[in-house]
């Protein structure tokens, strides 16, 4: 079977565990394969290849979670709602065009 060009991981800490995983392995990032993680944790920039990451909007997320329980506590609503916002890529170097 053919292995992958890239991994997806779903937060940066797991990513760094990959990495190590990676390392035990004798495989090079990005040579081997690219990855990418999810939250911008500062770690991710002390790795031994720094991590390229999505970041998410972390004060913005909280403004909005606060506006909205101070809503549900102020009146009788209880309606859930589901906001999206905007994420950003950050490229690092542990990611390189397929090889």
């Amino acid at each position: 079977t053919d292995a992958p060009t890239a991994i997806f991981v779903a937060s940066d800490s797991m990513a760094l565990e990959v990495m190590a995983v990676a390392t035990e392995l004798n495989q090079k990032i990005p040579r081997d394969f690219s990855i990418i993680g999810f939250d911008d944790n500062p770690t991710g920039l002390y790795a031994p290849v720094a991590l390229t990451t999505i970041r998410q909007p972390l004060v913005k997320m909280a403004e909005e979670g606060i506006k909205h329980l101070n809503k549900l506590m102020t009146s009788s609503s209880t309606k859930i709602i589901k906001r999206v916002l905007p994420c950003e890529l950050v490229v690092r170097e542990s990611c390189a065009p397929p090889r």
